[in-house]
C-alpha cells in the first residue's frame, strides 16, 4: 500500500495520469468502503490473462489489510480468468489476500 502525502510536485502525478491514459490497457479504478466512501485508487495494466496491479493508493482513514483484501478480491471478481500479478511494492499486502484465498 502507498499514501501520496505530498502533492507538491504535480509533475509527477500529471506524467502518473498520462502514462495510464497512454494505453486502453491501462485502468484506474476508484474504490469505495463498505461506508460508500470513496477510500482507494488501484492502477492495474492488462497483460493477456494477467492483471498487473501497479497501484495501490489508500486513503489514510482506509489504510488497512482488510481494505486491501477487499479490493483485490473485487478485482478478482471484475477479472475471473485472469491472474493477478502485483508490483513488487504491493507483494506482501497481495501475498496476505493470497493466504487468505488459497
Amino acid at each position: 500500500m502507498s499514501l501520496i502525502t505530498d502533492f507538491s510536485n504535480m509533475d509527477l502525478v500529471t506524467q502518473e495520469m498520462n502514462w495510464y491514459g497512454s494505453d486502453d490497457n491501462r485502468l484506474l479504478y476508484l474504490w469505495k468502503d463498505k461506508s460508500n466512501n470513496w477510500s482507494a485508487v488501484l492502477g492495474v495494466e492488462l497483460n493477456g490473462k494477467q492483471v498487473t496491479i501497479h497501484q495501490l493508493i489508500l486513503a489514510p482513514q482506509a489504510m488497512s489489510l482488510s481494505n486491501s483484501d477487499a479490493i483485490f478480491s473485487e478485482l478478482q471478481e471484475l477479472f475471473p480468468k485472469h491472474t493477478l500479478v502485483p508490483s513488487f511494492s504491493l507483494k506482501n499486502v497481495f501475498n496476505h489476500w493470497k493466504g487468505l484465498n488459497q
